[in-house]
C-alpha cells in the first residue's frame, strides 16, 4: 500500500526544489542506474545509486529520501 499526499496536503508543483528531494535509485541493471542517476543529478537532484536490494537497505533508512525508483522484480528482493 502507496500513500500519496493529495488536496491541501499536497505540495504546489515545482514548489520543492530537487537539491531537497534526496533519491535513491535503485536496479540490477548498472547501465540504467548511472545513466538515470547522472540525469537527476543533472537536474539537481542528490542521488544514491544501488545495484541490489541488499545494499539499497542499508542506504534507505540513514539517507532520509524523498524518492525511490526502484525494479521491483530483482533477484534478491524475495520476490522472485
Amino acid at each position: 500500500m502507496s500513500s500519496q499526499l493529495s488536496g491541501a496536503d499536497a505540495p504546489e508543483p515545482g514548489s520543492i526544489a530537487p537539491e531537497h528531494c534526496p533519491v535513491l535509485v535503485v536496479d540490477d541493471d548498472v547501465q540504467l542506474v548511472e545513466s538515470l542517476g547522472r540525469a537527476l543529478s543533472r537536474a539537481g537532484y542528490p542521488v544514491t545509486t544501488r545495484t541490489s536490494p541488499a545494499a539499497a537497505l542499508h542506504t534507505a533508512p540513514v539517507q532520509g529520501l524523498t524518492v525511490l525508483v526502484t525494479d521491483l522484480d530483482m533477484p534478491g528482493n524475495g520476490r522472485n
